[in-house]
């Protein structure tokens, strides 16, 4: 079934710190509702009393055989919602959602991100309730009824909590409201995202490193920090007595742990002063992929995280998150030789960035694949500083935003520090963005060219080249000239993705003298023209001058007035010179040299009107 929710329409935060631990909210996005008497009570007509809301596979539970429907009013007007928080009395039912009911349990420690989703905390004899998630970004109201399922024996079918509260069977129907079905709950992965569904909050996985950082300075105490093993065992960091120790959720015991290499390293820095997300901009997608530019104004140096959330698949029914990437540089009004500031790179649900910023300007690159189409949208967010404001570059050319996202790219490039060929003049690295690999070729020299043949896997493919080699591609620069080859990586062998420039592939060219020019146009002609047998004239094109050579070896002289046109060349600095009076004496070779005028521009030519003769 589908989910009908109201959006609220409050994305701007007029208080950025307000305290929710208040009542009644003063945050907008929580306002308290009144409590209703003596209207009828209310029946949820979308997601509705049938099996197919409980599992897509309808044997699995059959009414009136596995369970039965109650209303909570029925049960006891005097119970509560949201009252006891005890993450022990959290309790399994007939579904496998142990990261769902993981969830609940470490933000029972934090109760006041609990109470605060329910708009209304008593039970309601309209049987109506209505709780706050946040979904991509936006805060949602999720209206449902109080119809519970139970077994024949008259307990929870499903999660439960072990006394008088129905906070935890309430959140788990309105999860399932928005999911399709109850089932849906057993594909919950990862606790965290549960989490930042209901705190707002993002979260971050941080390596060994970052999290000993963050343990040795821990001092917000409303921030979670918790380890998940291989058997996806939850460990909650407490604090007692100035000491750090983790509660296993599951056996209920306290544990030491000062070696994290075998647990993935979660970090939630919720904080109940800030607890929603300041602003937001949509990115629409209809394709596989998108590269996108935002632009990020700080008015106030500020700690902020900027994160990019994509639909939930439990949601829009996929099998796969998209591969996301962000990178943040320094704007500047030239929009050249950025400064990078963040990237990261991650296939996850929401992408987190935590920063420190300066005041400025600062232009997020992102970009996102799919493996196949899609039509959804991409949400960047601000959570926990109101200084931060987004702007979509909506006035810029096609062909200016493809000059931006190119200069990105070189910047990242650079920033990697990954060089496999060269010194500060002449130099390649490479890098990777999203699902393509770069690698930026930069000559900075004003009389050298280089030439490198680059060869790469099958499963990469050069997308800015034409190429007719499936495994190599021939790449020229030329002096005080960048150029910027990219792979797409084939989905199938994401693993094994990889290219090599290698010193002796390649070849580093000066500036050619008349006489090395000579020879080469003698023995790599791009084309000849014969006089006669014995007198020749050697064409040869380079990528930055032209050559005729003519070649006598006869015994007599020759003669030729050739009123030569140029187009994007020069003779001696000329680019209209006077008809060449050519004399070629026996057993002579003359080279005529003519210099590319714009090199950025590929075509150039010379036309000649020719006259000759032989004394």
């Amino acid at each position: 079934m589908g989910c009908m929710i109201n959006y609220k329409q409050s994305l701007n935060i007029i208080i950025p710190r307000q305290s929710l631990q208040e009542e009644p909210y003063k945050n907008n996005h929580f306002k308290k509702a009144k409590l209703i008497f003596n209207e009828p009570e209310y029946t949820d007509e979308v997601f509705q009393r049938i099996n197919i809301n409980l599992s897509k596979d309808p044997s699995r539970f059959e009414a009136l055989k596995n369970y039965q429907w109650k209303r909570i009013v029925k049960l006891n007007m005097n119970q509560n919602l949201c009252y006891e928080f005890q993450y022990g009395k959290i309790i399994k039912g007939e579904l496998n959602n142990d990261q769902f009911l993981n969830a609940l349990r470490i933000l029972s420690f934090y109760d006041i991100t609990i109470r605060k989703i329910f708009l209304i905390k008593k039970i309601q004899s309209n049987c109506q309730y209505r709780i706050v998630l946040n979904q991509q970004g936006f805060w949602q109201e999720i209206v449902i009824d109080d119809y519970l399922t139970f077994n024949m024996s008259g307990k929870p079918l499903f999660s439960y909590y072990d006394g008088e509260d129905y906070w935890v069977q309430l959140i788990e129907k309105a999860f399932s409201k928005i999911y399709g079905c109850y089932e849906k709950l057993e594909q919950v992965d990862m606790a965290n995202e549960i989490i930042r569904d209901i705190t707002g909050a993002p979260y971050l996985m941080l390596d060994e490193q970052e999290f000993n950082h963050q343990v040795r300075n821990f001092v917000n105490l409303s921030n979670i920090y918790y380890l998940m093993d291989e058997k996806k065992g939850i460990f909650l960091m407490q604090r007692e007595e100035e000491r750090n120790y983790f509660l296993d959720l599951q056996r209920k015991v306290k544990l030491n742990i000062n070696e994290f290499s075998n647990y993935k390293l979660f970090f939630i820095p919720f904080d109940e002063q800030y607890i929603q997300i300041t602003q937001q901009v949509e990115i629409p997608i209809k394709n596989q992929q998108i590269k996108q530019v935002i632009q990020m104004t700080i008015q106030q140096q500020c700690h902020a995280f900027i994160t990019l959330s994509q639909q939930d698949l439990k949601v829009c029914n996929q099998n796969y998150y998209a591969q996301l990437h962000i990178i943040i540089v320094e704007d500047n009004k030239n929009r050249k030789n950025f400064k990078l500031i963040y990237s990261k790179y991650q296939q996850v649900r929401d992408l987190t960035i935590e920063c420190n910023l300066a005041i400025g300007q600062y232009l997020i690159y992102i970009e996102a694949f799919w493996q196949q189409q899609t039509d959804q949208k991409l949400n960047i967010q601000s959570y926990g500083n109101s200084q931060v404001y987004f702007t979509q570059l909506s006035n810029m050319r096609e062909n200016e935003k493809l000059d931006l996202l190119n200069e990105i790219i070189y910047c990242h490039s650079k920033s990697q520090n990954k060089r496999i060929y060269g010194n500060d003049q002449l130099y390649s690295v490479q890098s990777q963005i999203g699902r393509y690999k770069y690698i930026l070729f930069e000559n900075n020299t004003l009389n050298q060219t280089l030439k490198v043949l680059l060869k790469f896997m099958k499963h990469l493919v050069i997308v800015n080249f034409p190429y007719n080699d499936q495994s190599s591609q021939l790449i020229q620069v030329l002096p005080n000239q960048r150029k910027l080859v990219t792979f797409q990586i084939l989905l199938e062998n994401e693993g094994q993705h990889r290219f090599s420039v290698e010193e002796e592939n390649c070849e580093i060219l000066g500036p050619l003298t008349d006489d090395q020019l000579l020879e080469k146009a003698i023995n790599e002609p791009t084309s000849i023209i014969e006089r006669n047998e014995y007198m020749k004239i050697y064409n040869l094109r380079l990528d930055d001058e032209c050559a005729l050579v003519y070649v006598n070896n006869s015994e007599q002289k020759y003669v030729e007035l050739n009123k030569v046109k140029l187009i994007n060349l020069s003779y001696k600095g000329n680019r209209n010179p006077e008809p060449l009076n050519i004399e070629v004496l026996p057993k002579q070779k003359v080279l005529f040299r003519f210099n590319k005028l714009d090199k950025a521009q590929s075509q150039y030519e010379f036309e000649c009107n020719q006259q000759y003769r032989f004394e």
